[in-house]
């Protein structure tokens, strides 16, 4: 299956102002597989994720990326970073999302998957790239954003990159053995355009 042909209006992206090396958003692929399966046995990267990744091996993990690849409902690059995959960032659930919110919508996910990267200024440099190409290509009209209660560094992200604080909810799974809540977040076309 071509990603292109079955998600309109993709494209991949250099990062042109980042200076601590070549930074591009690239398409998924299953060959991938082995670089990016570390990020997702591993716990300190994948706790505040909200999916299930325990049994994962390398058979999953295709079959993981082999789902997003097929996806039509959801867009999805790799972060790269001199050649090297560090990360994930997807626009998914446009179905559930549009019809949630009356016109086209997704949640936002974004995982730094290598942890030598964290705090590194990875995703607030390419955030904005994926919005101004969500809202100003692909005609999105919402994105919505979510983080765990604890993850404070996501929604520092988020409310830097515009997005308003629409409410929370519970979170059915204990992290760390606490209970927590998710944070939700919401940045419309119009509030991105007047930014």
């Amino acid at each position: 299956m071509n990603y292109k042909k079955l998600h309109p209006f993709y494209q991949e992206f250099e990062i042109s102002n980042f200076s601590s090396g070549k930074l591009r958003l690239i398409e998924p692929k299953i060959e991938q597989a082995p670089q990016t399966l570390p990020w997702v046995l591993n716990h300190e990267v994948v706790q505040y994720m909200g999916a299930d990744f325990d049994e994962v091996d390398l058979k999953t993990e295709q079959k993981r990326i082999h789902d997003i690849i097929n996806n039509p409902h959801e867009y999805s690059w790799m972060i790269e970073l001199d050649g090297k995959l560090i990360g994930n960032i997807s626009l998914n659930s446009i179905d559930e999302k549009t019809d949630l919110k009356g016109s086209k919508a997704a949640d936002l996910a974004i995982l730094i998957g290598d942890t030598n990267y964290w705090g590194k200024s990875i995703a607030s440099n390419i955030l904005p790239v994926v919005l101004n190409w969500a809202f100003n290509t692909a005609d999105f009209q919402f994105i919505l954003g979510r983080c765990l209660q604890e993850n404070l560094g996501s929604r520092r992200m988020l409310e830097k990159s515009g997005f308003k604080f629409i409410g929370s909810s519970p979170y059915e799974k204990l992290v760390n053995g606490i209970q927590t809540s998710w944070q939700d977040f919401e940045l419309s076309k119009q509030e991105f355009l007047i930014k």
